[in-house]
């Protein structure tokens, strides 16, 4: 697994996961989220897991876990994944009240901003990824 964490101009923390997310790597990934909300002014962390390749039920306790801390502290967790990623498969067993949750269609984007909660709610991904 790879991290990369950095902040935009506004304070919102932007952390970039590569790789699996795994029993291995769940206490760095943690941690490393965790670390990211605390240096947010905000309080706000967006990870994308467009590069994960795997993403395991730890990694999905971890992501609820942080995403209570923020809220704890006034802020959010935002989660983005294009469509077609393999870890938004794995995100449609977060529970409702869960992390933000958005899906992109797969192509280029820049991931520097929070985003508002998708359609249908915090933690909702569609049934089906689209084709």
């Amino acid at each position: 697994m790879a991290v990369t964490l950095t902040q935009d101009a506004s304070g919102v923390a932007v952390v970039d996961v590569a790789g699996e997310i795994d029993l291995s790597t769940c206490a760095e990934f943690g941690a490393t989220l965790h670390r990211a909300v605390d240096a947010s002014p905000c309080h706000v962390a967006v990870v994308d897991l467009d590069l994960v390749e795997f993403l395991a039920a730890c990694g999905l306790a971890v992501l609820i876990e942080t995403h209570r801390h923020a809220g704890r502290l006034g802020g959010r967790l935002q989660l983005v994944v294009h469509a077609a990623a393999p870890a938004v498969r794995s995100l449609r067993f977060l529970p409702p009240g869960g992390p933000d949750v958005e899906v992109t269609p797969a192509g280029p984007r820049v991931v520097h901003e929070a985003r508002p909660a998708p359609p249908g709610g915090p933690g909702h991904v569609p049934e089906r990824p689209p084709p």
